[in-house]
């Protein structure tokens, strides 16, 4: 090495020394020392703008990437300088236009030259940053580059195969996963799960679902990563998913809905959870090679699900031979279908319980369907599919001539009628408020607002604010929230108190809502609801969140002899 190399060689390892530790002064003047003796080298060109970037300089910082990409260095470099113009611009939130998009030399790999791995994953980053940008056609022409480099390591297959679903080409990705890509050992659950990810983007439902319940088979069971701070050991029995639509990890496999997957991802710390599907024909087998937990929480909950007696006694049986304490046994949660609530619910007062009627939508009975509605429940009248949570399809109906063509148009075999009880805000708005029970505790766990009469959370920012909730609603529900047993009243309160000792489960949901004349009207209670009891972002509703933890803590603490944090 010459006696100039070696020395820009040592400015160069004390400049990156002085970037590392976040001493951006010093690096922005060694790169532009090094720049003066060599002007076109994109590798110092590179770093200069990620420091000048994280230097709060990004204008400087992007013409300066842009200099970079246009200079002749190694693959390697320009795909690092790429990448990082590419979070860059995500960061900033403001992309270029089409025109200067032109000006941008992205780096394609070479195809005679074979990636490392972490060059394979600033492959996937940028190509990530790209489809962000709404860059499709950049991001499959580097990912078209490097693709058939990554069969050999599957959670690169995997990236790349999640990146030709984001990309529009997910016949790209089942091809990939189906000719190029072998599991490695003990995962080929995981494979199967993302060649079920791929069938379904494709547009291959039968497969997907084949897929689906192959990896259910090749994956009964999961377990959470053990954590010194935890406190239970918590088996869930849960419900194979029908059909993967993305892919994901085993935990999400098996933690993706209600309850149970809120506590597994968000409680961790606390709680450590093993997943069981009992469906799956080696489930049992699987459980017995498990550490033995403190108590079982059942997640197949659907009551209507359930309502078959070979479902039922599947899965009851199962947990039955567990030999455990089970909370939301699935005999209790099979009580608990809309009807069977609203049976055991009314007459209790203060509680307005709509009325509910089930029936099966049979051509040859439409009419008959029709009249029968309008008679027993009357218009407006909500239709809705009994096995479909959140209120997807659910339709409310305004007569009868409405639901005649609603019942023709609908591929639904069973349906509910439910009474439909109005109750507007101020300014046309629907209010939803939830009551958690634990075991014998109720706690309003929130309260909703909505423009729709089927409220749900809104997610997003923009439409909430479109909502303008007046300010009185605003206090009133922070008085519900924070003073329930003032602000609801005793009448309500004790309505709260019997839907609790009337409904035969032990930790669930109850929504419902406040009527003019103090009147709580009932919409639903069941297992299915998400308890959210950590990972919220609203600090105003911390101190509830902190009461439902400690409330669910005591119902484990009741429902198992050992006590909390034994080993």
């Amino acid at each position: 090495m010459s006696e100039f190399s070696e020395k820009s060689a040592n400015t160069r390892d004390a400049t990156l020394a002085h970037h590392k530790s976040g001493d951006l002064a010093a690096a922005i003047s060694g790169y532009n020392l090094l720049l003066k003796d060599n002007p076109d080298d994109a590798d110092s060109l590179g770093l200069l703008a990620l420091a000048l970037h994280q230097a709060g300089q990004p204008e400087a910082a992007r013409n300066t990437w842009l200099t970079s990409l246009a200079c002749p260095a190694d693959i390697s470099i320009r795909l690092r300088n790429f990448n990082n113009l590419v979070a860059a611009i995500i960061a900033a939130g403001s992309p270029p236009d089409a025109v200067a998009w032109q000006a941008i030399d992205m780096p394609i790999w070479p195809a005679a030259r074979t990636p490392a791995r972490a060059e394979l994953e600033m492959i996937i980053s940028a190509a990530r940053g790209l489809i962000k940008l709404g860059r499709r056609e950049d991001a499959l022409r580097l990912i078209e580059s490097a693709g058939k480099f990554a069969g050999g390591d599957l959670d690169l297959a995997r990236n790349f195969a999640e990146l030709w679903i984001a990309a529009g080409t997910p016949d790209r990705a089942h091809r990939f996963l189906s000719d190029s890509v072998a599991a490695e050992p003990g995962r080929s659950g995981e494979l199967l799960l993302a060649k079920a990810a791929a069938a379904h983007a494709a547009g291959l439902p039968a497969e997907a679902a084949r897929l689906t319940r192959a990896a259910a088979a090749a994956l009964p069971v999961h377990m959470t990563p053990a954590q010194p701070s935890q406190k239970f050991l918590i088996g869930a029995i849960n419900p194979a998913p029908v059909v993967v639509t993305a892919i994901m990890s085993p935990q999400l496999f098996h933690f993706s809905g209600n309850s149970p997957a809120s506590l597994a991802w968000k409680s961790s710390a606390v709680y450590r959870f093993w997943s069981v599907f009992p469906e799956a024909p080696d489930a049992a087998a699987a459980v017995a090679r498990l550490p033995r937990p403190d108590l079982i929480l059942n997640n197949w909950v659907n009551a209507e699900r359930l309502s078959t007696p070979q479902t039922l006694d599947l899965v009851a049986d199962f947990a039955d031979r567990l030999g455990l304490p089970v909370l939301n046994h699935p005999r209790k949660a099979a009580l608990t279908t809309r009807q069977r609530n609203a049976e055991r619910l009314s007459g209790i007062p203060g509680l307005l319980v709509p009325r509910v009627a089930r029936f099966r939508n049979e051509p040859e009975r439409r009419q008959h369907l029709v009249r029968s509605i309008a008679e027993t429940i009357g218009f407006p009248a909500i239709i809705r599919d009994p096995f479909m949570q959140m209120g997807k399809e659910a339709a409310k109906i305004d007569s009868a001539q409405e639901l005649a063509t609603h019942l023709a148009d609908s591929a639904a075999k069973e349906l509910y009628a439910i009474q439909f009880i109005s109750n507007p805000l101020a300014g046309r708005l629907f209010r939803k408020i939830r009551a958690a029970v634990f075991g014998d505790e109720v706690i309003i766990s929130h309260v909703h607002f909505g423009g729709r009469w089927n409220v749900h959370r809104e997610r997003d920012a923009a439409r909430m604010a479109e909502l303008a909730v007046p300010a009185a609603e605003e206090a009133l529900a922070q008085s519900i929230l924070f003073k329930p047993d003032e602000t609801l009243g005793r009448t309500a309160i004790a309505a709260l108190q019997s839907i609790r000792q009337r409904i035969p489960l032990d930790f669930y949901g109850i929504d419902f809502d406040v009527l003019s004349d103090g009147r709580l009207v009932f919409f639903e209670a069941n297992a299915a609801m998400n308890i959210h009891i950590a990972g919220r972002r609203s600090k105003s509703l911390e101190e509830i969140r902190a009461r439902m933890r400690e409330a669910f803590h005591r119902l484990l603490k009741q429902n198992t002899s050992r006590p909390a944090g034994e080993t």
